[in-house]
């Protein structure tokens, strides 16, 4: 199994959890976990292990399914996680520019003339959206100018 291997390998060398975590750039919790089977490691800090002591990968973990399973699913679920925050980002992108690009050309969706959400106060002035009121002052500004009463 990968734990005792792993347990054997380092105490046949000599250095403690430490040092073996600092050498492969892993805390040395993640190591006593690794050596209790309570996690396993993903594929590169699986070579890291390897070329640490000086053996292959397959002689690090023989032919035990349970840590091939789990280094693929680790890299499976590593790849879900990078492309899930890659949908993520561009979905904030787009809705960035869905909000300011009305902004930045001055006009409101709601302070169209037949805008749906454009009603007239007592005094006859419009009253837009309050969630762009700067771009909807903007665009009724222009607009007054623009009117001939």
């Amino acid at each position: 199994m990968f734990a005792d291997k792993l347990k054997e390998l380092r105490k046949k060398k000599g250095v403690t959890q430490a040092q073996l975590a600092d050498a492969i750039y892993v805390s040395r919790s993640l190591i006593a976990k690794f050596e209790t089977g309570a996690s396993y490691p993903n594929k590169d800090t699986l070579e890291k292990i390897a070329l640490y002591f000086g053996i292959s990968v397959s002689g690090l973990v023989e032919t035990d399914e349970t840590v091939l399973i789990a280094v693929e699913n680790k890299n499976l679920t590593q790849r879900i996680e990078f492309w899930s925050s890659v949908v993520i980002l561009a979905v904030a992108f787009v809705f960035a520019i869905m909000v300011f690009v009305p902004f930045l050309r001055g006009s409101c969706l709601a302070v169209r003339e037949s805008g749906p959400r454009e009603k007239a106060t007592p005094t006859g002035r419009r009253q837009s959206c309050p969630g762009c009121a700067l771009a909807c002052r903007m665009a009724a500004n222009w607009r007054r100018k623009s009117i001939v009463y």
